[in-house]
């Protein structure tokens, strides 16, 4: 799947996609049995799109699980994770949808989209809950302080680490350190510090690092494209 939301990490990406590689057998599976029953010749598409919303909420599960993962390290806020986690969800309908959408005589099944949600909307959706727990888990966790002396407490987890080392050459082939950004178009030392930490900032902060370093160009224009994502 191509649809991750940009800095997602590429141990959570495997994790998703593992999951994904699961359900999506053991809808296989379910279809097959509903075109070897005697009844295949009707399409059977109820049957069919309740199988394949299933296999939709066990993978959305998945990814709510690793956004909120990213939540608990303070990567993402509550708002970031259910915004993706709602695009996530509306990206992964269509997928399937489209790559699996079909009943047992290769028709459409028809619109998964209903399917899914008024399972979501089931009081007893476990997936629902479970997000549900995970994200008030994240809303009311501490965040991080800082000392008299300027120390963060809580130490963070270094998420992309490549990302880290891809910046930290480019400016040592400027003869630049994390000041020099700052005045080019690009963001201010902390948040330079932060990116060579290996923690994660906003895409938009990730754009404006690619206009300061091409204010001193050494061989070619770089751009976004060039960031490692991990």
């Amino acid at each position: 799947m191509d649809f991750y939301p940009k800095g997602f990490p590429q141990e959570a990406q495997n994790n998703v996609e593992a999951e994904s590689i699961l359900a999506s057998r053991d809808f296989d599976s379910a279809r097959q049995e509903l075109i070897e029953s005697k009844n295949s010749e009707y399409g059977l598409a109820d049957k069919v799109r309740e199988h394949l919303a299933d296999c939709v909420l066990r993978v959305w599960s998945s990814f709510a699980h690793e956004a909120c993962e990213l939540g608990r390290k303070n990567v993402w806020n509550v708002v970031d994770i259910d915004k993706y986690v709602r695009k996530f969800q509306e990206h992964l309908i269509h997928h399937f949808q489209a790559e699996k959408g079909y009943d047992t005589r290769d028709n459409s099944v028809g619109n998964l989209w209903v399917t899914v949600h008024r399972k979501m909307l089931d009081p007893k959706c476990a997936v629902r809950l479970k997000y549900e727990d995970d994200r008030l888990q994240v809303a009311q966790q501490k965040l991080p302080v800082e000392s008299e002396v300027g120390t963060t407490v809580q130490v963070a987890t270094v998420l992309f680490p490549n990302r880290s080392k891809w910046l930290a050459n480019r400016l040592k082939e400027r003869g630049w350190d994390k000041n020099h950004t700052w005045g080019r178009g690009g963001p201010e030392r902390k948040t330079v510090q932060r990116i060579l930490d290996g923690l994660a900032v906003h895409e938009g902060t990730l754009e404006k690092i690619i206009v300061a370093l091409n204010k001193k160009k050494i061989g070619s224009p770089v751009s976004l494209m060039d960031i490692p994502s991990d």
